[in-house]
């Protein structure tokens, strides 16, 4: 399952949970690059801490990056930051997307917390998120 939260004009919190297929993420990115809120967004967090189960290949991942270069055309001056858990679990395949998308204009990132995260964007955690 994956929830999009709109937190301001220019910030998407991307929430993964339950299971996810490669499928859903090419329509995730699909999906938000036609929502008019995503023209103004400089702020890109995909949160996969709560997920239980990825069925994504090294295809889907080349495909999702594929429709990111469209994507970027349209918000070029993004910072994308992937939290993923620290147990090691999926890691190749966020390695892969992270050097498969070095070509685009965005800055991606990966880490093991919203802090982390929110720190690298410059930008205080949620009170939602670390109350």
């Amino acid at each position: 399952m994956i929830r999009y939260n709109w937190n301001n004009p220019d910030f998407l919190h991307i929430h993964f949970a339950g299971n996810v297929s490669g499928e859903d993420l090419v329509s995730c990115a699909l999906e938000i690059s036609g929502d008019e809120r995503f023209d103004y967004t400089h702020f890109v967090l995909g949160d996969w801490s709560q997920y239980r189960h990825a069925n994504v290949s090294q295809e889907n991942v080349r495909r999702l990056v594929a429709v990111m270069k469209a994507v970027c055309q349209i918000t070029p001056n993004v910072k994308n930051a992937t939290v993923i858990r620290p147990d090691n679990t999926g890691n190749a395949l966020f390695a892969l997307y992270k050097m498969l998308a070095d070509e685009l204009p965005w800055q991606i990132e990966i880490f093991h917390s919203l802090e982390e995260a929110y720190d690298w964007f410059g930008i205080s955690v949620p009170c939602d998120l670390s109350c």
